[in-house]
């Protein structure tokens, strides 16, 4: 078995409250590279191993399909972002987050999410041309720093005609639990 991140309980906590959750897509499919929605998982994954590859996705209602909820959520324009202030604080450098290919909304850099890789020093995201060819956002956070950055700057951001609505903004783990 290999290894868990530490705080794999607690982030999959945070993600369940905004409705969306990790499915593990390591070792499941015939061909992890270019999945299909109806070849993932349907159960979420609760423990994070490293070395192994997670897409987020959408929790499906009941009697609902994974598909089917998933493409909801695209027609909305409702996209899992990390939306981390232009500006840091003093606190928040400390963070020591890396990050790229992102879009300005306001005064913060966002910055799609959907394919999670645990390493022991750092979790990498990023969103793949299999979910957006228009931005290929890429983070990288010390593991130390995952569950605070998760809580601080994770959300559900909306694009409208009139601009971004932040459908469920950043929760603190502490308030959710």
């Amino acid at each position: 078995m290999d290894r868990e991140f530490p705080d794999s309980k607690s982030l999959a906590v945070l993600l369940k409250w905004y409705n969306w959750a990790l499915y593990d897509i390591t070792t499941s499919l015939a061909n992890p590279y270019s999945p299909s929605l109806e070849e993932i998982a349907f159960d979420e994954a609760t423990r994070y191993e490293y070395h192994h590859r997670y897409l987020l996705l959408p929790i499906p209602q009941e009697k609902e399909t994974l598909q089917k909820t998933y493409s909801s959520l695209r027609t909305k324009q409702i996209h899992p972002v990390m939306r981390i202030p232009a500006l840091l604080s003093k606190d928040e450098k400390e963070f020591n987050i890396r990050a790229e290919d992102g879009f300005k909304d306001d005064k913060f850099n966002c910055y799609y999410l959907n394919e999670f890789y645990f390493q022991e020093d750092e979790l990498y995201t990023s969103n793949s041309l299999f979910f957006s060819t228009e931005y290929n956002s890429r983070l990288a956070i010390p593991l130390p720093h995952v569950l605070e950055v998760f809580s601080r700057y994770f959300c559900l951001i909306q694009f409208t005609d009139k601009g971004t609505v932040i459908k469920k903004p950043a929760h603190s783990y502490a308030d959710i639990n």
